[in-house]
Formats: C-alpha cells, sequence, structure tokens
C-alpha cells in the first residue's frame, strides 16, 4: 500500500472497530531528499462512530473501506478557483473549512472527506479571492491564472427545446458567452461560446431546470 522508505507516522492508526473510516488520497513522500512519489496512495482517517466488533470481524470494515476508496478515487467535481491539481489538493488541504466560511456566496461546502467543493446549484463564483487569501495551504495557484478549466454545456433538458421561451442563462452570464438564435417559426435557441465562458457558474442556478450541466477536463 505504501512501499518501503516513506513516512507515514502521522497516519499510523489501528483498524479500531468503534471506528469509521475515511480513505483520502494523497502522494507518498519520501524520508530522503528524493523526489515524492508520483503513484498515490490512500490514507486512512478514522472517525469516531459505532462499528460493532463482530461486523468488523465479518470483513464489514474492509468493505466499508473498499467503498469509500470508490468514492473519493472516483470524485469528480469542482474544487475552489485557482485550485491545483487534485492530488495536490487533497495531499495538503486539512479540511480546516476557513475558505468555506470565507466564500461570499456560499457556494463551497465541505464535501467527502470534509474537502471544500463547489456547488453551482447555490449561486455564482464573483471570482472576489477570498478563499485563496483565507487558506494557509499550498492548495491554490496565482490568481492570475484561469480559475478554472471546466466548461458548461446546455442540455437537451433546456425549455427552448420544448418549444418554451426561456433566456435565464443568457440573462445571468455577465460574459454574454451565452446568446440567442433566432429560430424561423420556433423559439430562439442558446449558443455557446465557450471561450468567452469563464466557469462562473451563473447560469447553472439560474435555470430553471437545471439543464446547464459542467464538463471536466481531465486531468
Amino acid at each position: 500500500m505504501r512501499g518501503d522508505n516513506f513516512d507515514l507516522t502521522q497516519q499510523k492508526r489501528a483498524f479500531l472497530p468503534k471506528y469509521s473510516i475515511q480513505v483520502i488520497k494523497n502522494l507518498a513522500l519520501p524520508l530522503d531528499n528524493s523526489e515524492p512519489s508520483k503513484k498515490p496512495f490512500w490514507i486512512v482517517k478514522m472517525s469516531e462512530t459505532a462499528l460493532p466488533r463482530r461486523r468488523f470481524l465479518r470483513g464489514e470494515f474492509l468493505h466499508s473501506l473498499q467503498s469509500e476508496t470508490v468514492k473519493v478515487q472516483g470524485f469528480q467535481g469542482v474544487r475552489p478557483p485557482w485550485a491545483v491539481s487534485e492530488a495536490l489538493f487533497i495531499q495538503h488541504c486539512t479540511a480546516c473549512g476557513d475558505c468555506v466560511k470565507a466564500c461570499e456566496t456560499q457556494i463551497l461546502v465541505q464535501g467527502q472527506g470534509g474537502f471544500p467543493e463547489v456547488q453551482f446549484d447555490k449561486g455564482e463564483c464573483t471570482f472576489c479571492q477570498k478563499c485563496v487569501d483565507v487558506c494557509q495551504q499550498p492548495v491554490f495557484r496565482p490568481v492570475s491564472e484561469i480559475a478554472w478549466r471546466h466548461k458548461i454545456d446546455i442540455t437537451n433538458e433546456c425549455l427552448t427545446q420544448k418549444q418554451v421561451e426561456c433566456r435565464a442563462c443568457q440573462d445571468s452570464c455577465e460574459m454574454r458567452a451565452i446568446r440567442f438564435v433566432p429560430q424561423l417559426g420556433k423559439v430562439a435557441q442558446p449558443s455557446l461560446n465557450l471561450a468567452d465562458c469563464n466557469g462562473c457558474g451563473a447560469c447553472i442556478s439560474a435555470c430553471p431546470v437545471s439543464a446547464i450541466k459542467l464538463d471536466y477536463p481531465q486531468e
């Protein structure tokens, strides 16, 4: 699970039946001055909730461990703006919640493992940088860089596909990345200019039928 010559002292805890598990993706840190391993491993954090001894001995602990690993490994969502790569973010973030409290539009929540993630259905990002300013860990890139690489996609659930007039997404988009093209004998249809989209998420919360989804880039 961890290989030789790696210091995992802080993660050495007994798998006691009274604990439940939380699996976190991390990078192995070497004891010497060599480069850190690029191959991730899984840290098991323990929280004090009941796990009966009989269930533990029956192997339900290991089954839970496997399930939680899949949840964290398969995370697909949005970290705060200007966040570093997912592997580095999970390695350095302490899940303190400071950025969640600092978010002026309250779109940051503590998700799986307590790590912050964005929920655009709550509102939009104003790029106020408060999450960056309050954080004491190296989990953010320079704010001079692009905040996010995700883009939006308007699905077939859009009201205009049902010939219902709606331009809520266009009205919410300050970047004018969404415009509506007139159609002969039909309601105007949305057209995206992804080059102008900054990923703020305003259109997502504005859509009355939740027809706007995010496309996540591959790391």
